[in-house]
């Protein structure tokens, strides 16, 4: 009887393991050197699309990397000849479209085992207009399923707009748990000159390993450059964090859950404002950040705070240096055929973050809509002080590669 138990609750212990393999304690992502590189080129990548937003010194901005670049994958997975090359050089993964779509596939599917106490997910999806004519290649969507775990849907965009519609909104709330509640605005957007449109969701909710006790939140002046100061809700507390500081800037990094996944908030200093950071970050100063930071005793004072956004990534792309794609010359061979005229004619990213004492919620949904209607229109002991009472930077990123998720501004004029 003894050994019936035993082996009933061993049974139980197994069943309880499967059902989530994600560890309590931090586990680390296992990548190749050559993917550790790609991370930074990732990483480089999100701060270039970053540095291309209007009035990033003046207005709150909020955009995902990880988001647009998993949705490029999709779309260079379909991409040949210059088109391919173009995307492939600017995501920066690899020398081929297969070594991009490979390696956002091994990168994304372990961040979602990585920490029990964090909800992250990423998933992708394709809906194809089956009026188009276009027919969708079987080994382009054989890619999608194996690689990238893509949903494929096929509506009308004549007969079934509406439904066309309905489905991508639905799909878009139900992962990202509604926060993100829909992605196309009317179906008037579903054109029926289009091939299909691609669009990937993300979602990212955590608990602060050092929760902020909420009674000691309260309403603090902040200082807008160029603008009368205001006062919003602050978050105090003074605990071990990992701290950098040069003559330009500080930062701080905060750690969600089991430490898989953290926030790090960079505070420009003296006369170096919020733009000045911007125009010089990129991915290899903050891996120096990163690197650099040592873990010392901190007095926080940071803002609570929601910020919503979207985006039109268009002019952001064709900044980063991706043009044949959203151009008559683009080849998208093998994601349809006949492909000729096939180009990108609208991508748009929404996102969401909430930051607030016990943690930080935050999702985004990037789309791009494939068309074939003529060209595309060109429109220590002593503790330091981290007082974040002026406009900074922020970034969400996993812990273990510094693979950014999110990157953020904040300047207290949208509160």
């Amino acid at each position: 009887m003894k050994k019936v138990v035993l082996y009933i609750l061993i049974f139980a212990i197994f069943v309880s393991c499967s059902k989530d393999n994600r560890s309590i304690d931090k586990v680390d992502m296992v990548l190749t050197k050559a993917q550790a590189e790609y991370v930074f080129a990732g990483n480089d990548l999100g701060f270039k699309l970053f540095k291309a937003l209007d009035n990033v010194d003046t207005e709150s901005k909020l955009l995902s990397p990880l988001c647009v670049q998993s949705v490029l994958s999709m779309l260079v997975a379909g991409a040949d000849g210059n088109t391919a090359d173009e995307i492939v050089s600017v995501m920066g993964f690899g020398d081929d479209a297969k070594e991009t779509v490979s390696y956002l596939s091994s990168l994304t599917r372990q961040m979602k085992l990585l920490d029990r106490k964090t909800d992250f997910s990423i998933a992708n999806a394709m809906l194809v207009n089956s009026a188009s004519g276009a027919k969708i290649m079987s080994s382009y969507t054989d890619v999608l399923s194996l690689y990238q775990d893509a949903n494929v849907f096929s509506y009308d965009f004549i007969s079934e707009k509406e439904k066309a519609s309905e489905a991508i909104n639905k799909w878009t709330s139900d992962h990202t748990s509604g926060i993100i509640p829909s992605l196309i605005g009317s179906p008037s957007e579903l054109l029926p000159t289009y091939v299909a449109v691609l669009w990937s969701a993300l979602l990212f909710k955590s608990s602060w390993a050092l929760p902020f006790n909420p009674q000691l939140t309260v309403n603090q002046e902040f200082f807008p450059y160029q603008r009368v100061s205001t006062y919003i809700p602050m978050m105090h507390q003074t605990a071990m964090f990992d701290y950098y500081e040069d003559s330009e800037k500080q930062a701080l990094t905060m750690k969600y859950g089991n430490g898989a996944y953290c926030f790090t908030a960079i505070l420009p200093r003296g006369d170096f404002s919020l733009s000045d950071l911007v125009e010089v970050i990129d991915g290899e100063i903050f891996r120096e950040i990163k690197q650099k930071s040592v873990q010392t005793n901190v007095n926080v004072c940071i803002p609570s705070f929601i910020k919503e956004m979207d985006l039109d990534l268009k002019p952001l792309l064709k900044f980063s240096g991706i043009n044949e794609a959203f151009s008559g010359d683009a080849n998208f061979g093998k994601l349809a055929e006949p492909a000729t005229g096939i180009h990108i004619s609208k991508t748009m990213q929404k996102t969401y973050i909430r930051v607030n004492e016990s943690g930080s919620e935050a999702a985004s949904a990037t789309r791009i809509d494939l068309d074939v209607a003529g060209s595309p229109d060109e429109s220590s002991n002593s503790s330091k002080v981290f007082n974040a009472n002026h406009p900074f930077l922020y970034l969400i990123s996993e812990s273990s590669s510094s693979s950014v998720i999110f990157i953020g501004s904040f300047t207290g004029t949208d509160m």
